[in-house]
Order: structure tokens, then sequence, then C-alpha cells
């Protein structure tokens, strides 16, 4: 519980500047007594400063501080010190200074440095700074005595002039009950449960859908562990076979095969060799039975036999011979045949290349029958032959020539006259950008005349409004005003709006702005017409000068207007 101990003032109201007055306050209740003016109130006023940061009311141009005058000094600096025990018993200080300036006519209030200390725990004489700013005292201080600002300003340490709060108008009175019971802070706080609620449960619905998805994958990794763990088992059986069948069966296997493996080459060559044997007798027995059948068993003699044996040779050389001149000569008719097939491709290629060649040199020849054709109907030029041959082609390239030549020279012409009148309307634009200029100076000039004379007449006009009227004072007025009018046409003499009506239309735009201008200037004249109609009869004493100044207004009146339209006019 929280608990104050004792306060300090220097240089509050009728407290002396000169030095601290210290309050000590004591449990359970402690009171002040005093006479009106002692100060009793403004022990209230610091306790509530010290805490809230808040002057009391009316307060805010130095009336809180000591007044300098009183004391006799040119600044006074004031300070309220605080000692209390916060929400956890710890000794805090809190501390406000203030200062007050005479500068003669004025007093200057400034807030100067507040301090916020604790206590250190360690060295009681010791004090711990925890904050500098007035703005983070003003949120501190109550927070360590753990009372709200509203209950502070409003409840504990009310002023004795806002003490009549509970019986204001509903509205102060629902707000200021709202910020002593937080009710504002408590809806702020179901909103933020309602909006902790809604995420929670929308982050536990997608808790609960990543929860399922879990589930489904502990599910499958609990099936891929348990075929792990078959596989893992047969792995191990397999390991130990293998470890046996390393121990020794692996080699006397092995050695077995191996001399199976001898075994069956040589059965396999002993095949091989007894087909090899087969396949030769039955070659042998081949040959046999073809020299059976075609073998014939001659009668003759040895010496016969031997002969014709010998003939026979020698017919067959002779064919051999005759065979191999055939064969000769066979290659070379076929070396020949090989030349000629090559001749013939090569001349078929040829032949195909210049059927090429002549159909584009006659798709060439019709594009440019049909472009002499179409310069021919643009240029006007006239071919008589229905088929152009290379003798008309000429022709026609003669002709174009010419034609050419004849353009060209046409072009060259068209040129010097197009830059001669150039020049010629390039010197009448710049006359005509003089001629605009020189009006354009002379309707700015008639204009400023133009306002000249305006406020001339309206100066004339207060004047007159102003003064006493008499006959001679009306024909003097109303002698200048003729010789204004006089001097006015003159001067709008100078500037024919005729004469220049085509360099008027290329400056449309700045005429519509003059007589956009123009016509907020006839506002404004109206205006002042209806302020100087109103005074005139204000100050009309008799109905003589009612009717003179009515008379001489209402002509003034109808030669502006009729001035003012004549200017929109132009």
């Amino acid at each position: 519980m929280s608990q104050i101990d004792r306060l300090a003032i220097t240089g509050i109201r009728a407290f002396d500047p000169s030095g601290p007055n210290g309050i000590q306050f004591y449990t359970p209740l402690t009171l002040i007594v005093g006479h009106n003016g002692a100060g009793k109130t403004t022990v209230i006023e610091c306790l509530k400063y010290a805490t809230t940061g808040d002057m009391p009311p009316n307060c805010q141009r130095g009336a809180f501080i000591h007044d300098p005058r009183v004391a006799g000094e040119v600044e006074v600096k004031a300070q309220v010190k605080l000692r209390f025990k916060n929400v956890n018993g710890k000794t805090m200080v809190c501390t406000r200074s203030l200062s007050l300036t005479n500068k003669g006519a004025s007093m200057t209030m400034k807030t100067l440095e507040g301090v916020l200390q604790i206590q250190n725990e360690e060295n009681p004489k010791e004090k711990i700074s925890i904050s500098t700013r007035c703005a983070e005292l003003d949120i501190a201080v109550p927070e360590q005595l753990g009372v709200s600002r509203a209950v502070l300003e409003n409840v504990v340490f009310c002023h004795q002039e806002d003490s009549l709060w509970p019986l204001g108008d509903p509205a102060t009175l629902k707000k200021k009950f709202d910020d002593i019971f937080a009710s504002t802070r408590y809806t702020k706080a179901l909103e933020n449960i309602k909006s902790l609620k809604k995420d929670q449960q929308a982050s536990s619905k997608g808790d609960e859908t990543h929860l399922s998805h879990l589930a489904e994958k502990k599910t499958k990794a609990d099936e891929v562990t348990r075929e792990l763990q078959a596989m893992e088992a047969r792995i191990f059986a397999a390991n130990e076979r293998k470890a046996e069948l390393e121990a020794g069966e692996i080699e006397k296997v092995s050695s077995q095969l191996r001399g199976l493996e001898k075994e069956q080459q040589g059965i396999q060559k002993v095949e091989a060799e007894l087909r090899q044997k087969e396949m030769k007798r039955d070659l042998i027995q081949g040959v046999v039975d073809e020299l059976t059948e075609s073998i014939t068993v001659l009668d003759d003699s040895d010496d016969r036999l031997q002969q014709m044996l010998s003939d026979q040779q020698k017919s067959v050389k002779q064919q051999q011979s005759e065979m191999d001149d055939l064969e000769r000569k066979g290659e070379k008719v076929q070396m020949d045949l090989s030349v000629v097939e090559s001749s013939i491709a090569e001349k078929l290629t040829r032949i195909g290349q210049l059927k090429a060649e002549a159909d584009a040199h006659q798709r060439r020849c019709s594009d440019r029958e049909k472009l002499i054709r179409e310069i021919s109907r643009m240029c006007n030029i006239r071919i008589e032959q229905e088929v152009l041959d290379d003798a008309a082609v000429r022709t026609f390239a003669a002709k174009l020539e010419r034609e050419v030549e004849s353009r060209a020279a046409e072009l060259e012409t068209a040129k010097a006259r197009f830059h001669t009148e150039e020049k010629e309307i390039m010197d009448r634009k710049q006359k005509a950008h003089g001629s605009v200029s020189a009006k354009e100076e002379s309707r700015l000039l008639a204009k400023r005349q133009l306002e000249s004379a305006r406020v001339k007449v309206s100066e004339l006009t207060r004047q007159l409004l102003g003064a006493q009227v008499d006959s001679s004072a009306v024909e003097e007025q109303r002698r200048k005003i003729l010789d204004e009018e006089m001097w006015l046409e003159s001067a709008k003499e100078g500037f024919n709006p005729a004469e220049s009506e085509g360099k008027v239309k290329a400056l449309s735009q700045e005429i519509q702005s003059l007589e956009l201008n123009m016509g907020m200037l006839n506002d404004e004249m109206a205006a002042l017409n209806m302020q100087t109609d109103t005074r005139a009869r204000l100050g009309l004493k008799t109905a003589d000068k009612r009717r003179k100044e009515d008379s001489f207004r209402n002509r003034c009146f109808r030669q502006l207007s009729a001035e003012s339209c004549r200017e929109m006019q132009t």
C-alpha cells in the first residue's frame, strides 16, 4: 500500500521562497488547521501538482508562485518536493521546480526540470534517479502510488473550486466517472479480450488442422518405422548368412565351381572339335557325291586320257584369258559409263539452273513492265506498244529522265517562290506583331486612364457625399466630371477596336481574362455604390439635400454604368 510521508514547499503562494517549509504526514490521519490565507489549500494544491503535474485553476500565468514584487526579487524559484512510499513499500522522492521572472509589465513563468528518485536499498542515503522529464513524471508518479490520475485529480486532491463537479452537467459527470472508474479502459480491455479470443479461436483452428496433419504424418512415420525395423531384421539375417558363408563355405563352393568350370571348358572344347569334324565330314561327303555325279567313266587308254586332259587344260587356259580380256573391257566400259552419267547429271543440273534463271528473268520483266506502266500513269507518259521490248524500255527511260529533269526544275522554281513568299509573310507577321503590341500598349494605357478617371469620380463622389452640398459646389463638381469625361473620351478615341479586330482575335484569351477582371471590378463597384447609397440616406438631414444628392448621384452612376458598358463592348 502506498503512503505519503513528507512534503517540502518553497516559494509557492504565501510560502517563503528563501527556504523549504516541511509538512510531515502521519498515519492514519493528519489534520491541517489554520486561519484563512495560511496556506491550507496550498498544501493540497502542492500535493496535486507533485503527483499529477496539474496546477490549480487560473494559475497558468504565475499566480501559483510567490510574487517576486512582494519578495523584492527579479526572479523567484519555487519547488515542491514529495516523499512517499510506492505500492511495493520503497521510498521515493518526486521533485518539481518552477521559476517566475518579473519583467516589469509582465510576469514570465517557466517549468524547470523535475526529478523522480528511488532510495537505494543497499545504501539508504543514496537515491537513484528514475526519470527527469515532466511528461514522464505525470505518468510515473500515479503508477508508483497505485492510484489513477483521475482519482488523484477529482477525489484525493480535488481543489475546492472544482469540488462541485458531482453536481455538474451529465456529460461532464459521465466523463469524470468514466475516468475515475476506468470504464473506457474496461471497455477497451473487453474489446481486446474479444479480439484475442477471436484470434485464439482462429489460431486453435489452424493448430487443430496442423495437429491432424501431424497425426497423419505420425501414422505414416510409424508405418515407415515398422517397415524399417522389418528391413533391419532382414538385413541382420542376411548379414548373419553372409558371415556363415564367409567362414568357409564360400571357399569350398568356389573351389568346386572352379573344378566344374574346368571340366565344362574341356567338354565344350571336345564338343567344338566334334562339331568341326562332323562339318568337315559332311563337306567331304558332299564333294564326293558331286564328283561322283559329274564324273563320267571313260574306257579309253591312259595315253588317250592324258592327251584329253592336256587339251582340256589348254582350252581352260584359253577361255580363262578370254574371260580376263572381257573383264578388262567391261571395267573400261563401266568407267566410260560413269563418266557419261556424271556428265549427264551436270547437264541436267545446268538445265535446271537455266530454267530457274529464265523464270526469274520472266518475272523481273513482268515486274518491270508493271512498274513502267504505273510510272507512265503517274507521270502521264504515253506508251504506244502493247508489249514492251528493250527498245520500248529504252525509249520510256529517256522520256522518264526528261520528265524528272522537268519536275526537278519546277521544284526548284517552287522552292524559290516559297522562300520569297515565306520571307514576305514573316515581314508582314513582324509588322503585325509590332502593330498588335502598339495597340495593346494603347489599350493598357487607355485602361489605366479609365481606372484613374473612375478613381477620381469615386473620390469626387465620396467628397460630395461627405461635405455640405450647395449649388456652387455641385456646379463645380459637375464641371470637373465633365472635364474628366471629355478627357476620358479623348483617351478612348486614341484606341479604335475596329482597326485591330483581326489582331484582337489572336489575343482572345487575354481579352476574356480582362473581361472577367472587369466583371469582378463592376461587382465591387456595385457593392461600393450600395454602401454609398446607404451612407447617403443616413447622412441626409433635409429634403433639399436629399433631392440634390440623389440627382447628382444618379447622374454619376448612369455615366459610370455607360462607361463600363462601353468598356465591356470594346
